[in-house]
């Protein structure tokens, strides 16, 4: 059972590839302007997703690290403009996390890929996060609030900032944790379009501002003292799935 459950994740993650729109070098140039909020929502929605494992936190000086990678399952009428014949947002990111005194514990997400087809572009993804421990369960289950920040930057056309805040309530034993909770999402999509020949002669630049609800449910599952495969559904604007192998020192 654990060894297939390792297989399955070790699969989703490495054998991704990210932001997944067939043929395109995501040129916005190429769609009108009227499809860039749904863009920054999803692609917003599954950035902010995956952020935790548990609801507890590591004590100082605690650590984990993980590879996770997210899916985010883009609903027909959104298949527009820059995801326009996706199915999938599919994003893996690197993941590090480091308990500190009095409750707190800071973490940090980065990918860098290259992205498109004919004129390959840098994109990176990295998002940094704190977390506070309200309540933590040895009777009564864990309960921590969080606030990140992410970015995605590297494309020419336009960056993506998103504000995430959020809370979970759960509890760990040793070999299984669950946990749910809820999350919210502030994306912010700053466009900056040359003037090219098309839909955007004169050029482009606006600032795009979504926002979004979403929930999340999870588990952890043990497969040594030190490591664990995780797996989380969330559910808002769109459908995600989270999957992940973490290392977890204290």
């Amino acid at each position: 059972m654990k060894k297939r459950a390792v297989l399955i994740v070790f699969w989703c993650i490495f054998f991704v590839r990210p932001i997944t729109s067939p043929a395109q070098d995501l040129d916005l140039h190429l769609y009108p302007s009227s499809t860039y909020a749904d863009f920054s929502r999803l692609t917003g929605q599954v950035i902010g997703s995956g952020f935790y494992h548990t609801a507890g936190i590591h004590s100082f000086p605690g650590v984990d690290f993980g590879v996770k990678a997210m899916f985010g399952f883009i609903p027909k009428e959104n298949r527009t403009g820059p995801l326009k014949g996706a199915n999938i947002i599919r994003i893996p990111m690197l993941q590090a996390d480091v308990g500190l005194i009095h409750g707190f514990e800071i973490g940090g997400r980065l990918f860098k890929f290259k992205f498109g087809e004919k004129n390959a572009e840098d994109v990176m993804i990295a998002s940094g996060l704190l977390k506070y421990n309200i309540l933590k369960g040895l009777v009564f289950p864990d309960i921590t609030v969080y606030s990140a920040y992410s970015r995605l930057t590297g494309i020419n056309d336009f960056s993506l900032n998103i504000c995430t805040i959020g809370g979970m309530i759960g509890k760990s034993l040793p070999l299984i944790s669950v946990y749910a909770g809820g999350n919210y999402n502030f994306s912010r999509l700053d466009v900056r379009l040359v003037p090219k020949p098309g839909l955007y002669q004169s050029g482009y630049k606006k600032v795009i501002s979504q926002d979004v609800a979403h929930y999340t449910a999870g588990v952890s599952l043990g497969l040594t003292s030190f490591t664990k495969v995780n797996a989380e559904f969330n559910m808002g604007t769109m459908k995600t799935i989270t999957v992940g192998i973490i290392l977890s020192i204290f």
